[in-house]
């Protein structure tokens, strides 16, 4: 997920021209859409297939709110770029309540994570609290600056704990 995530940093480097801003940064959205929808989705089904084998509906919901989140997301920087919407007040009147949505999602991610505790231990009590706060913060919006340097080391506990149950699953 993080990688693709640079990778699409990668990318825009090489097919920016300033030249033609617009059509580039359609490409760029569209190539670093296709690769940051692509990654979540394997990312995310680890979630959802947790949430099915130890019956945990939340976790399960959460995926699919999650990704559709990121999909509106991506969409709408694609509509923006395509429209040539150059109105402050049109993109924070889109952009506030999709980070909004993209913390609620990240909260009920951390409660289902935070439901794991009796199969994962404290660990999967820390990932949660710490995916509640996260979320907690890209709904206030103002603090999502806050947020989004969570985002990483809460990222690297999620894919540690998501090895342990692949682990824990194969036995």
């Amino acid at each position: 997920f993080a990688f693709f995530a640079l990778l699409g940093v990668v990318v825009e480097s090489l097919i920016w021209d300033y030249d033609e801003a617009i059509d580039g940064m359609l490409v760029y959205l569209s190539i670093y859409g296709t690769l940051l929808l692509g990654s979540l989705f394997f990312f995310l089904r680890g979630y959802k297939v947790l949430g099915d084998v130890w019956n945990n509906r939340i976790l399960s919901v959460s995926t699919y709110v999650y990704f559709i989140s990121e999909f509106l997301l991506i969409v709408t920087a694609i509509i923006f770029v395509v429209f040539e919407f150059d109105s402050k007040f049109a993109e924070i009147s889109i952009g506030i309540p999709m980070i909004v949505v993209i913390g609620i999602a990240e909260l009920l991610i951390g409660l289902g994570i935070l439901k794991l505790k009796e199969e994962f231990g404290s660990f999967a009590q820390v990932i949660g609290i710490m995916k509640i706060i996260n979320g907690a913060l890209f709904i206030t919006f103002i603090l999502s600056v806050i947020a989004i340097f969570l985002v990483f080391p809460v990222l690297i506990m999620e894919i540690e704990i998501q090895y342990m149950s692949s682990q824990k699953l194969s036995k």
